[in-house]
């Protein structure tokens, strides 16, 4: 593979007007090598999508190369889109962008270089949420994905890292497989959790791109919804589909995954200067009451702990590594690195049937 970045829009019929806008934006881009993939799902097969391709056409003299692929769907198809567009990926970095959406100037060459100088196989950068009314004016625009630095245990618990603030390195992470076709919503999150599950990325700060939200109802996200009745509507497709992403968390990740809601949310101790504060007051006496620190304590303690740690030595013998140091840090950002890491680890995730059981039995004692 070559330094090209293939980047995969998906669209519809009808929507040429936000194509046009997003290949524009697109055109900006300072990273000299870009192949854009245009995945465009039909509701019906008798949809023209000519006036996609003519679109596509007008800026095909910006880019490395530019391909209009079409698929037919009478539902949401957005993660089929996904992969066509995967698929025919000839660059060796991939990203994908909905027509909506909007990516600034340096964003890939920012991720981009940044990437190679590790041996990380994605990275990504902050995002800014933009909310626009009918009329397409910009309306307000806020951080709530901002983040200090990248958490698992966090992201498993709330998506901050939209489908457009990311860049794969497909030499390096070739073994996620592809976007579960069955999920018409939280298709990214799902896969960027596998991704990240088998390859932790690297965080590149500063806003790169916006996550463009419109008051009209049209987006598929429940936000911007006008009529309470369109609202209420949205909420319980996304609260089905909350449960299917809670199927597959458990699926993918194990019955340890649970565990997670028994730990207060972790955001910035200290916010950059202009960015939200997400931090209640509440948790902000947590943080400063060293409950990470004494909830890694009794992760050390635990059974489940104990009971792997031979398994544990012996695998740092074979490496060559000293051997295991039971140390609680000074800080709570320390220690919640710590608690995310035991929780990713093998030996976690070994011992969760350990922690089912328990689990059962007390359940069955009497109060």
């Amino acid at each position: 593979m070559n330094d090209m970045i293939s980047v995969v829009i998906r669209t519809m019929p009808g929507r040429e007007k936000f194509l046009d806008k997003c290949l524009f934006v697109l055109a900006g881009q300072t990273y000299p090598s870009i192949e854009v993939v245009v995945v465009a799902q039909k509701l019906e097969e008798e949809e023209s999508i000519e006036p996609i391709r003519h679109t596509a056409m007008i800026w095909a003299s910006r880019f490395k190369s530019i391909e209009v692929h079409a698929h037919t769907s009478a539902t949401d198809a957005r993660a089929r889109s996904l992969n066509i567009g995967k698929r025919n990926a000839r660059g060796r970095y991939l990203a994908f962008l909905d027509d909506d959406d909007k990516v600034y100037p340096n964003h890939f060459k920012k991720l981009i270089e940044s990437l190679q100088k590790t041996d990380l196989a994605w990275a990504y950068a902050d995002i800014i949420r933009a909310l626009y009314n009918e009329y397409g004016q910009l309306v307000s625009r806020s951080a709530p994905f901002r983040r200090d630095a990248y958490s698992f245990l966090d992201h498993l618990r709330g998506n901050f890292i939209p489908i457009h603030s990311f860049v794969i390195d497909l030499e390096r992470a070739s073994d996620v497989g592809e976007v579960d076709e069955t999920m018409s919503r939280n298709e990214d999150y799902e896969y960027i959790l596998r991704l990240s599950f088998k390859h932790e990325p690297l965080y590149v700060p500063g806003f790169g791109a916006e996550y463009c939200i419109r008051s009209d109802g049209t987006n598929t996200v429940s936000d911007g919804t006008s009529s309470a009745r369109h609202s209420i509507k949205k909420r319980k497709l996304w609260n089905a589909a909350q449960d299917v992403l809670d199927e597959k968390k458990m699926l993918n990740f194990g019955w340890w995954i649970r565990e997670i809601d028994q730990l207060p949310m972790v955001y910035p101790l200290q916010p950059r200067q202009g960015a939200e504060t997400y931090t209640s007051h509440a948790a902000d006496i947590r943080h400063n009451s060293g409950v990470y620190r004494n909830m890694l304590r009794e992760y050390y303690a635990s059974t489940s702990w104990r009971l792997t740690r031979p398994l544990r030595s012996l695998a740092r013998r074979v490496k060559g590594l000293p051997p295991e140091q039971i140390m609680i840090p000074d800080t709570e950002a320390a220690a919640q690195s710590a608690i995310d890491q035991i929780l990713r680890s093998t030996s976690w995730k070994l011992t969760a049937p350990v922690r089912l059981l328990k689990r059962a039995v007390a359940r069955t004692r009497p109060n």
